[in-house]
């Protein structure tokens, strides 16, 4: 799902969102107080943010390190984050 980090009627329209992806079973939009260091420019502005929750603990062996590249990445695990980020970017821009 997403870590989600905005205000009340943006995370409505995030869980309308994710609520599409029941299918692969990324329907979790988890509310925080951190956007973290990618987007807290945005997120410190008031634009509504999220990142990447998952339960694959692996995910932040890597995450922005030397060895961030795509032959570590679990093939079927990127299909499903890559499903979750084009479903909401094609939401948002529509």
């Amino acid at each position: 799902g997403l870590a989600f980090l905005g205000t009340p009627e943006a995370a409505c329209i995030g869980q309308e969102v994710l609520n599409l992806l029941k299918p692969i079973n990324t329907t979790s939009l988890y509310r925080t107080d951190d956007g973290g260091p990618d987007i807290q420019q945005w997120t410190n502005m008031g634009v509504p943010g999220a990142g990447l929750w998952t339960q694959n603990d692996k995910y932040f062996w890597y995450h922005h390190s030397g060895a961030d590249t795509m032959d570590i990445e679990d093939p079927q695990t990127l299909n499903l984050c890559t499903a979750l980020w084009a479903t909401v970017s094609y939401v948002i821009a529509d």
